[in-house]
């Protein structure tokens, strides 16, 4: 028996943190979330985000429409910019609405719709984003593509990402992490958006008040002991 609280899983929550980090591509915080993929978008949304936020949600299927109904639900200002399904964004036409529009407080991305198996070019966008937008935050659903594909989080100037574990981390269901870039500083104070599930900024890795069920880190930290393979 491991004390959830206690200094031995602080000890194996951080290791498996560090070496999450080594898949996010990033040196920058990453947390453990006890959520399947939707918590963990529905904390990104809560967390930084305030009704009335103009967002552009960029979606190519099912669950590019979800992030943006999360953030509908919560009173973001959504405008979406919807690609045929089977099809991967536009980025040039991702870049007309961003000069369409704005200012905008977020761009929400798809890294790999589950709903077609369609990867979307997120360096590409990310760069058209910071070109057109270098306010917006970008905040990115890599839930089934993370681990599976070339992805470089801090390399592409990502702030959030979402990922599951139970899709390219082939461990346990019901555990979502999500990274996030500190020093943007244009986060607000408290997000107007407020939830149980708003959980950035104000916690921090391990040990943290937002703590995963005591075995869930253990076949993460089995599964992610070579983030090079």
């Amino acid at each position: 028996m491991v004390n959830h609280r206690g200094p031995e899983f602080a000890v194996l929550q951080n290791r498996v943190i560090d070496r999450l980090k080594a898949f996010y591509k990033t040196q920058n915080d990453v947390l453990i979330v006890t959520a399947a993929g939707t918590g963990g978008l529905e904390s990104a949304i809560v967390s930084f985000l305030s009704p009335g936020d103009k967002i552009l949600a960029v979606t190519i299927g099912a669950f590019g429409d979800r992030f943006a109904k999360i953030a509908t639900v919560y009173g973001a200002d959504v405008t979406k910019l919807a690609f045929e399904w089977g099809k991967a964004a536009d980025p040039a036409k991702a870049r007309d609405a961003l000069r369409a529009g704005g200012p905008w407080k977020a761009v929400l991305l798809t890294q790999n719709e589950t709903s077609t198996a369609i990867t979307n070019p997120i360096e590409e966008l990310a760069k058209i984003v910071r070109e057109v937008a270098p306010e917006a935050l970008i905040l990115v659903d890599a839930i089934s593509g993370l681990g599976a594909v070339p992805f470089e989080t801090d390399a592409w100037g990502l702030d959030v990402v979402v990922s599951g574990s139970q899709k390219a981390w082939m461990v346990a269901p019901d555990s979502a992490s999500s990274r996030f870039r500190r020093g943007r500083g244009k986060l607000p104070p408290w997000p107007g958006c407020r939830s149980s599930t708003s959980i950035w900024p104000r916690t921090r890795p391990a040990p943290s008040r937002v703590r995963p069920p005591g075995h869930r880190p253990w076949p993460s930290c089995s599964s992610s002991t070579s983030p090079s393979r």
